[in-house]
């Protein structure tokens, strides 16, 4: 049923594709990610209106938005050209890679039975399932995000330090809530013994 739903998902997304589903900042990132594939790097040749970048020429180089989903965008572009395909494309897949991420952490807790609700509330979240083809990050934030929880499961590994650091990385270079998880970098289970 999961692979049905899946398979759904991905059909439903590809036939509709001659729509744009890209929404909020998904425009912002799918055309700088434009940009950085054609080589003139992290620019933004749209005029937002804050007072932050009020008065700054067009085009200017790009500081609100954080640039691992830009370059990573910016592959898929480079790999599929430039349209609203490879945008929903690069969103759709990390909503996939999170809903098996989300099997496999919750498989760690729960039985069968339990996870396969745990994905299924999260593939079916109305928010999720936006998002997942809105061309915003928030599915790669995901996908990690679930990956940092997966190695606070590792706590007594001291190679997976190394990898909460890396994923603690990617979270922040993502999206600046990243920043919030800081303390659980730090996080060790309290000993059994009072």
């Amino acid at each position: 049923m999961f692979v049905l739903l899946i398979v759904g998902f991905w059909a439903t997304t590809l036939y509709l594709n001659q729509y744009s589903f890209i929404q909020g900042d998904g425009f912002d990132y799918a055309q700088i990610a434009r940009n950085i594939a054609s080589g003139e790097g992290p620019i933004t040749k749209t005029y937002e209106y804050s007072g932050f970048k009020k008065g700054w020429p067009l085009p200017h180089t790009e500081v609100s938005r954080r640039p691992f989903y830009l370059y990573i965008m910016a592959a898929f572009m480079k790999i599929f050209g430039s349209n609203n395909f490879t945008v929903i494309f690069t969103s759709s897949l990390f909503y996939s890679i999170a809903l098996l991420l989300t099997w496999y952490l919750s498989r760690q807790f729960l039985d069968k039975y339990y996870s396969m609700i745990v994905v299924l509330l999260l593939a079916l979240n109305p928010v999720f399932l936006s998002l997942s083809i809105s061309g915003r990050p928030e599915t790669l934030f995901t996908c990690i995000f679930i990956i940092f929880l997966w190695t606070l499961t590792k706590y007594n590994n001291n190679n997976f330090i190394l990898y909460r650091a890396l994923s603690y990385s990617l979270l922040v270079l993502t999206r600046k809530i990243g920043f919030f998880f800081f303390p659980l970098l730090f996080w060790r289970p309290r000993s059994s013994g009072l």
